[in-house]
């Protein structure tokens, strides 16, 4: 019986190691650092578009994980810095100098009045001033690293036909996973205890750092199109802070700790639509309103969003201390520090708030300040609505006293045209009927009284009345006939 079952088992040990050699040889031999640059390649390729914007990717090793996906560690996501995050020239420097007293002047440390200034301290400040242009910090790159990150293909619902992406990363001292289907499914994105302060891109786009451990959830479902897909989205961000004392806001001055508190988003999605219903946070500090919606869209960064953002610091906050009273609250003559940045200047409301509308591509988002507060209430007049990021250098008076449009004269529109060679129409007026005279008796006139007529006068005896000739006209008579 022994030596029966082991003339059995050899034929299905022998494939099995083969198939076990196979594979391990394989794997072992797999050209990774092939796939490596395929892969870096491939994403430049994708960024190509974007000109001097366009993102890079650098990945530092790269191997095989389980049997159906890939494995990389030490990678890096290098964004440039923005268009629009220009630093601040010597000339902004220079023409803000002047403005230093009252609150202002205690901040700085200034003590002797402007006019008591030499010549020789003017020639050393200009000089200092030409100095400070190549020292001018410049907007640097940003830097995304990815620690450990993995992929593979799931091989159970291989058997049914469907494709299956698992992925997860431990990033920004958090980690990220989720599944995403190819070809239509369920797709579940989560995150878990990510750092807000590792995050540099948002660093940037807020100017001052941001602290805050974040967690959500993204799920949606979709038959073939994300565009038509249907789920929701959540995201909260617990004690989130603004400011760290020491990074200067909107490079003027540097902002202290601001308390947000609990920063949380809410979005429902429906044929392709995800409809923000909750986004912002009320905090001691520090408050954060928006509304919005985000279109879906194939690849992720075509998708469309579309938000009004607004926010605004706390009366207790501007008065914290001197540096707080010169940043934000005017001390006449002279105004705040930040109504000198004329982004945040056009981006002021009535409520004392200041509002951005973020619309565009995710890929490549456009921040623009608005007074409103959302696609159909506006606080503003409509000639403040019309100006553009475009305009940003123009002068602060010529953007605050916009002139209104001329009215434009209405044309009658244009006749169609009509082939040649044929009639055209003439605009005949219509004939117009005449009234009925009344009748009345008409007065006739008197007929003019006869002159007599006049005889002609006798001729002088001596001349001779001339006659006049008489011809004697006679008809054509035929020939007369000769007698036979």
């Amino acid at each position: 019986m022994r030596a029966r079952l082991l003339s059995i088992a050899k034929y299905f040990l022998y494939p099995l190691f083969y198939l076990f050699c196979l594979v391990a040889g394989v794997y072992l031999s797999f050209p990774w650092d092939k796939v490596k640059d395929r892969l870096q390649a491939e994403f430049a390729r994708t960024q190509a578009s974007k000109g001097a914007e366009a993102w890079r990717l650098e990945i530092t090793s790269l191997d095989g994980y389980w049997l159906s996906g890939v494995e990389l560690s030490g990678t890096k996501i290098v964004i440039p810095p923005d268009a629009e995050d220009e630093p601040a020239t010597s000339t902004s420097k220079k023409s803000a100098a002047p403005s230093a007293k009252g609150t202002l002047a205690k901040v700085a440390g200034a003590t002797a009045p402007a006019s008591s200034a030499t010549p020789a301290a003017d020639a050393a400040d200009e000089k200092d001033a030409e100095d400070g242009k190549d020292k001018v910090k410049k907007p640097r790159e940003s830097i995304i690293l990815v620690e450990h990150a993995h992929a593979r293909v799931k091989l159970l619902p291989l058997l049914i036909g469907r494709v299956r992406l698992e992925f997860g990363a431990d990033v920004f001292g958090g980690s990220v996973h989720g599944t995403v289907p190819v070809g239509g499914g369920e797709l579940s994105v989560e995150l878990e205890n990510i750092d807000l302060s590792q995050i540099a891109p948002l660093a940037n786009l807020a100017s001052v750092p941001l602290k805050g451990i974040a967690s959500g959830k993204l799920e949606l479902a979709s038959q073939g199109k994300w565009s038509k897909a249907a789920g929701t989205f959540t995201l909260a961000v617990t004690d989130m802070v603004m400011g760290d004392g020491k990074a200067k806001f909107r490079n003027l001055m540097p902002l202290p700790p601001a308390a947000l508190g609990t920063f949380e988003i809410e979005g429902k999605a429906d044929a392709g639509v995800l409809k923000i219903e909750k986004f912002g946070a009320t905090g001691r500090d520090l408050e954060i309103l928006g509304e919005g919606t985000i279109k879906l869209r194939e690849p992720w960064d075509a998708s469309v969003a579309d938000l009004w953002v607004r926010f605004g610091f706390s009366d207790e906050y501007k008065n914290t201390n001197d540096k707080t009273k010169a940043l934000f609250v005017d001390d006449p003559p002279f105004p705040a520090l930040i109504s000198q940045d004329r982004k945040l200047k056009r981006a002021k409301r009535p409520d004392g708030m200041w509002g951005f509308h973020v619309h565009g591509k995710l890929g490549r988002l456009r921040y623009d300040p608005t007074a409103k507060d959302g696609p159909k209430g506006s606080s503003t007049k409509a000639s403040d609505t019309k100006k553009t990021a475009g305009k940003e250098d123009e002068d602060d008076d010529e953007l605050a006293t916009a002139s209104k449009p001329a009215p434009k004269r209405s044309t009658p529109p244009p006749r169609p045209a009509t082939p040649r060679n044929t009639a055209q129409p003439v605009d005949v007026p219509e004939p117009r009927e005449r009234e009925p005279l009344p009748d009345l008796p008409l007065p006739t006139p008197a007929p003019p009284p006869a002159e007599p007529a006049a005889e002609p006068a006798a001729p002088p005896p001596d001349q001779q009345i001339p006659q006049p000739e008489v011809v004697d006209i006679q008809p054509d008579q035929p020939p007369a006939e000769e007698p036979r």
